[in-house]
């Protein structure tokens, strides 16, 4: 129980037994509330930290690209 049987005022086992509930489903809520925060934190980190790599992907390819390009006009025209 939260209470102390001195502390308690005059209630029904069955009202204290009922605020015992709720307290606890509080509880419940607020852990649930910090998971679901924590998780969408978690979420939302780990999306940028995708879009990111995909960017440095996407920049690889075009540096390869010009790279290959590059190479192929040097073996086709080279220099004089």
């Amino acid at each position: 129980m939260l209470w102390s049987s001195m502390s308690r005022p005059m209630l029904s086992y069955a009202a204290i037994l009922y605020f015992d509930w709720q307290m606890v489903n509080f509880g419940t809520a607020t852990s649930h509330s910090d998971t679901y925060h924590t998780g969408r934190k978690k979420y939302e980190e780990a999306t940028t930290a995708l879009i990111e790599m995909e960017m440095r992907a996407i920049m690889e390819e075009y540096m390869l690209e010009a790279t290959l390009q590059e190479q192929h006009n040097q073996v086709s025209h080279p220099p004089k």
